[in-house]
């Protein structure tokens, strides 16, 4: 069985700060308190839902809500906010629910807060189901257990030793688990975490305001961070954690040169967050998708070319899909080399751009549904900053770059939008585009 913390800690330690949301310290009384409200709104429906929708854009509507529904023994599916959702998919047909909490669902409010009894739960059941891009065009619904979610706590508890006066800025979605699983980790090791919303003008000042030691980042922040600071503002962090893609020799250089203690993590939904890793400071040069070590009670292997996970963070399975029993084969490319696993890319119409994975087949079959035919070639290019980046090449067409574009933004959220249009005339700037994807 596994504790909710929440409730235990409501009563043993009220007043202490937990989280904080856009700049909003909230205690655990406090976030018990509203969780409850959310909990009591559930148990008023007529019949019970299996699954309840979470569609909320306060991060803070979305904690308690899947708090809530841990409680009420309902499956939480976070789903991505709109500006995240390919426009074209039926993320609904994806994972039916039978309930929905939304922005306009009116909370019931309630002082009875003496009646709450000790909540526990059982470590094989579903905490939450989250989507995914997958390995075909449509995303898919990852369903993780408390066990999971634990256990992938517990791993980094054993890389980061963290301690109750940690300050960790959660600056990663909400939705996705590169940031539900910090919330969990301050939760199973009472440590205040910092949510807010990720601002490359103001993250700088974040950090020195509310004296950050730790923080989780995609390289693209990273960078952001660095080119910004007139100092090492790594330099007293007790951990920098970078993941969602490997990081290029020049960050290595940075963190190494000035002695910071940063940990580069390799993972994803299926596996909880990440499953291994390794500290710059322990390595003696930069090795291009060189992956670390793998994290506790975790066996890393390559199968078929393809990078398979044998661990206890495993995701239970795809929704609608074969369980897993612990064991996932990646859609990653691996190689073993002196003993060592390295990642040497994506599946082929893969990439990962700024930390979040993307699809070509979505970008294509998208430029494809222009009402007039269009002759176009789609090229992923490496770059510092957003680890790739996609180039498109319209080789014919009677619509204007300009018009293409404008279909892409209408269809797919803003990271997914290719970075660079070029037309026909313009030929030989696409092919001087380092394409070591298709490598």
């Amino acid at each position: 069985m596994i504790k909710d913390y929440i409730k235990e800690r409501s009563f043993t330690c009220p007043d202490v700060i937990f989280v904080t949301i856009n700049n909003m310290p909230i205690t655990y009384k406090e976030f018990d308190d509203y969780i409850y409200c959310i909990e009591l709104f559930i148990k008023s429906l007529e019949s019970k839902p299996q699954r309840v929708k979470i569609k909320c854009s306060d991060k803070k509507d979305i904690l308690a809500s899947i708090i809530a529904c841990n409680r009420t023994n309902c499956v939480p599916v976070v789903f991505p906010p709109d500006n995240k959702m390919i426009k074209f998919i039926d993320y609904n047909k994806i994972v039916a629910c039978d309930f929905e909490v939304n922005d306009n669902i009116c909370i019931i409010q309630s002082d009875d807060c003496d009646k709450r009894e000790e909540i526990s739960y059982k470590k094989n059941d579903i905490q939450c189901i989250l989507f995914t891009s997958g390995t075909e065009m449509n995303p898919k619904a990852v369903e993780l257990t408390f066990d999971n979610i634990y256990n992938s706590a517990l791993n980094w508890q054993e890389i980061a030793n963290f301690k109750s006066d940690d300050v960790y800025l959660n600056v990663l979605p909400i939705w996705h688990i590169s940031g539900l699983s910090i919330f969990f980790r301050s939760l199973y090791f009472n440590f205040q975490s910092i949510v807010l919303e990720y601002n490359k003008n103001e993250i700088h000042s974040i950090i020195k305001k509310l004296k950050i030691n730790c923080i989780s980042a995609v390289p693209k922040m990273i960078v952001d961070i660095m080119q910004r600071s007139n100092n090492n503002i790594f330099k007293s962090f007790k951990i920098v954690i970078i993941g969602g893609d490997g990081i290029n020799e020049k960050v290595f250089d940075y963190f190494k040169n000035n002695d910071v203690n940063a940990y580069i993590s390799y993972g994803m939904t299926e596996t909880s967050s990440g499953v291994c890793g390794y500290f710059i400071r322990d390595v003696k040069k930069f090795n291009h998708g060189f992956l670390g070590f793998a994290h506790k009670n975790t066996r890393m292997t390559v199968n078929d070319g393809c990078i398979k996970i044998q661990s206890n963070t495993v995701m239970e399975g795809y929704v609608n899909s074969q369980k897993c029993n612990g064991i996932f084969l990646t859609e990653d490319l691996g190689v073993v080399k002196n003993n060592q696993l390295f990642y040497k890319s994506r599946s082929l119409n893969f990439i990962i751009s700024g930390g979040e994975n993307i699809n070509l087949k979505v970008i294509k079959n998208v430029i494809s549904g222009l009402e007039k035919g269009i002759d176009f070639e789609v090229k992923a290019a490496a770059d510092d900053k957003w680890g790739h980046v996609i180039a498109v090449l319209i080789k014919k067409s009677e619509f204007n770059i300009h018009q293409i574009k404008q279909h892409c933004q209408k269809y797919l959220p803003e990271y997914m939008v290719p970075k660079h249009f070029i037309n026909h005339i313009d030929k030989q700037e696409f092919e001087k585009i380092d394409n070591d994807f298709n490598n």
